[in-house]
């Protein structure tokens, strides 16, 4: 199912959209009340064709891809 851009329009996706690459952050997915407890992602890029966010997962030297619009909290860490 192909996704339209006025679906990659919460409050999520929209901090996505400022975020700078090379951001350190955690995110929970929807319908969990967890992050990805000591799991740090780097964010790199949003594909807002498709809502789909690339971070770098640095502890095992990976890419992974998330769909913002099933993000349900992010934290944000500032980079030194």
């Amino acid at each position: 199912m192909k996704k339209h851009f006025d679906e990659c329009d919460t409050c999520i996706c929209k901090l996505f959209r400022k975020l700078e690459t090379g951001t350190t952050i955690q995110i929970a997915i929807d319908n969990t009340d967890e992050y990805f407890e000591n799991e740090d992602f780097v964010f790199l890029c949003l594909d807002e064709r498709k809502c789909c966010i690339t971070v770098n997962r640095p502890q095992e030297d990976s890419i992974v891809f998330f769909d913002c619009t099933r993000i349900a909290g992010v934290k944000i860490f500032e980079n030194d």
